[in-house]
């Protein structure tokens, strides 16, 4: 794998890391959303050109971190993925009903309800820490669209 494709594939896991349980993303929202960052990432093009959706479905093929949530990307009729990498079809339907995905049928998410909406603001705590003398220090990640996809690493609140 080249430098570009590795960075590539990192921006498709932080990408899909941030979609819920419950919610599904399509591999063109995930390409169409890496778009609005390359000029932030400088991710070359040659990543997201016609094949992107393809580029996105090759980097979560390859994803081995099983905290990557790669089984809440369908393709773009919601259909599930054929050659899923975690063991099949099979596995990632399982996958999803477990997080409360509704189907249309055998092979097919119920888009209408389970898409995931990426505008949504998402805030986590990642750390806490008290102080002496009463100061708290609360490390968050906050997702927030604001025409793209800004995930801060850390901020401290005294």
């Amino acid at each position: 794998m080249t430098r570009t494709e590795g960075k590539f594939s990192d921006l498709v896991y932080q990408l899909v890391s941030q979609i819920p349980k419950g919610k599904v993303a399509t591999y063109g929202e995930i390409v169409a959303e890496l778009r609005q960052q390359e000029h932030l990432r400088g991710v070359g093009s040659f990543h997201l050109g016609g094949g992107g959706a393809r580029a996105v479905g090759n980097a979560l093929h390859r994803n081995r971190d099983p905290k990557v949530p790669c089984h809440r990307v369908v393709d773009r009729n919601g259909r599930l993925a054929t050659h899923f990498a975690f063991d099949g079809a099979g596995e990632q339907k399982r996958r999803l009903v477990a997080e409360g995905v509704k189907f249309k049928d055998n092979m097919h998410v119920d888009l209408g309800e389970c898409l995931w909406d990426e505008r949504e603001t998402d805030i986590f705590i990642t750390d806490l820490f008290i102080l002496e003398r009463g100061h708290i220090i609360v490390n968050i990640q906050l997702n927030f669209w604001l025409g793209q996809f800004i995930p801060l690493k850390s901020l401290t609140i005294q």
